[in-house]
């Protein structure tokens, strides 16, 4: 299997404002695409993370997989959290290539909604040894379209990735992985 192109995207939570839960997490989904066009989530990230703690958790994913674009959702916090890796950046050195992530008019709900069918098709795979696979895995089953969740970061993250690939104008590096019994 050649692994075309890995990309991120990040939901940024909304830690400036309280849901009946408290805090919602910041997410942050890193896949790679194969010629088939199946995505294969390598990493699910995420937490309750101050600014500080979104950037750290960036340059550790970007320098893990090197993936070609990071989305990022638009929002209130956008503005404080770009400041943020801004000054990492430039300490570090590191470039993370950083956009910023459309819905396109489609609404949240839809976006997830839509994802059904790629999973009836086996077109999305997870890594079965993320512990954050069944946090993801909880919030399929109990999403509803009808509903707005406070608890669906995950899982919109993941719909980010579908638009994001399918819009985005990536270049291509293949990698060649034996990675049998890794995905389910």
């Amino acid at each position: 299997m050649f692994l075309n192109f890995l990309l991120a995207t990040k939901d940024q939570g909304s830690s400036g404002s309280k849901s009946k839960k408290g805090n919602d997490d910041s997410v942050i989904i890193t896949a790679a695409y194969d010629s088939e066009d199946n995505m294969y989530i390598l990493d699910i990230s995420c937490g309750k993370w101050t600014p500080f703690d979104k950037s750290v958790n960036v340059m550790r994913t970007f320098k893990t997989f090197e993936y070609i674009r990071l989305g990022i959702e638009s929002g209130g916090m956008q503005n404080e959290y770009f400041y943020t890796i801004n000054e990492f950046q430039k300490s570090t050195g590191i470039r993370v290539p950083v956009e910023e992530l459309s819905h396109h008019g489609v609404n949240k709900n839809i976006r997830i909604a839509n994802l059904e069918v790629l999973f009836l098709a086996g077109k999305i795979w997870f890594n079965r040894s993320d512990p954050n696979t069944a946090k993801a895995e909880a919030q399929f089953l109990i999403f509803d379209i009808d509903i707005e969740q406070d608890d669906d970061n995950i899982i919109d993250a993941i719909a980010y990735q579908r638009r994001f690939q399918a819009f985005a104008n990536h270049d291509t590096d293949e990698y060649d992985e034996d990675i049998e019994g890794a995905w389910y």
